[in-house]
């Protein structure tokens, strides 16, 4: 009797130790939860905080698109993957260049069409992208930094060299095209890169014989027809050609 009551007070024992291990354990967990992962987009105030970590683009497009109140559509040919954190909050003013920021570093663009974005390849951009023509249509676009589309005259270089000189500086998916009849560069690029470019005509197009006088000068050694050639091409990059000068 003795014995059984022994081996039955140690498998009692027992029974109590592990319940109180398991009961340290269930209150260890419970005072010690595992770190969550913070969510995404954290809206505070006007402010947010953005916290992607190899995040699927549509996933972040989603998102920053709800929190700015887009409506959009997404090419089938969108795909990729985004890390981005910030330290601080971010004004809600300023989400919208951020947001076609990552895009662009993804090769992609946000073209607004009507009331709906169209998220696209950069390169298919250009041809989507609206015609700026009013002064609240640019401004829009400007704090937007999306595609647009400008005309800009030029006035005292050919189009086609001031096409030429611009190119380089034009963002990845933009173009600037010369139109001669009318001697206008068309911009289809990013709003401020847009800014940028039409800042490089201004600067560019100058009236450089402005301060410069006609002379009338005697051939005796050469070709007049041929040496009026030569002049033409060192003269029309700067937009001084026969009917200009009519």
């Amino acid at each position: 009797m003795r014995r059984g009551r022994a081996m039955g007070t140690r498998w009692v024992g027992s029974a109590a130790v592990a319940a109180l291990v398991l009961g340290q354990t269930l209150v260890s967990g419970a005072q010690e939860p595992p770190p969550e992962t913070p969510p995404p987009v954290v809206e505070v105030d006007e402010a947010v905080v953005l916290n992607f970590e190899g995040a699927d683009i549509r996933e972040v497009i989603h998102s920053l698109a709800t929190a700015l109140g887009l409506n959009y559509t997404i090419d089938p040919r969108v795909q990729g993957q985004v890390t981005i954190r910030t330290t601080g909050k971010i004004a809600r003013r300023d989400l919208f260049p951020i947001f076609h920021q990552i895009l662009r570093s993804h090769g992609i663009a946000a073209v607004k069409v009507g009331e709906m974005y169209q998220i696209v390849p950069v390169g298919e951009a250009k041809t989507r992208a609206d015609l700026a023509t009013s002064t609240a249509e640019r401004r829009t676009a400007t704090a937007e930094d999306r595609f647009v589309i400008e005309l800009m005259k030029v006035e005292h270089i050919a189009a086609e060299e001031m096409a030429k000189v611009l190119q380089p500086f034009v963002s990845p998916g933009g173009d600037v095209i010369a139109y001669p009849r009318g001697n206008l560069v068309i911009i289809a690029d990013l709003a401020s890169s847009t800014e940028r470019l039409k800042e490089m005509v201004r600067a560019f197009d100058t009236d450089t014989f402005r301060e410069l006088h006609a002379q009338v000068y005697h051939i005796e050694n050469a070709n007049v027809e041929d040496l009026g050639d030569e002049l033409k091409a060192v003269l029309e990059p700067y937009g001084v050609t026969p009917k200009s000068a009519e």
